[in-house]
């Protein structure tokens, strides 16, 4: 993922999360503060977009979250600054 300024069309930033999968949601706070992503394999990371932008080193990630199993399809900051996550749940049946 490339952070760009996009006034000046200078690329700040590229964050790279190998371990983590594929995409598949992303959010950004009311504030534009926080990136929340959400990824295939279930995980949920927080970044400080204010410190991606200063430096380049792995402290730009405030927190990751796993849940058990399943993908998060959606992420959405509410006006509150609530982040909401949705995935998918499958009951295997015999």
């Amino acid at each position: 993922m490339l952070i760009f300024d996009i006034s000046s069309a200078e690329l700040i930033n590229k964050i790279s999360r190998k371990e983590c999968g594929a995409i598949w949601s992303m959010d950004i706070s009311q504030e534009d503060t926080i990136l929340a992503i959400g990824y295939e394999n279930a995980k949920i990371e927080l970044i400080d977009l204010v410190k991606a932008k200063v430096n380049n080193s792995e402290k730009y990630v405030l927190n990751t979250y796993k849940t058990k199993q399943t993908s998060i399809l959606c992420l959405k900051f509410s006006y509150e600054n609530l982040l909401l996550a949705i995935s998918s749940f499958v009951v295997e049946t015999r």
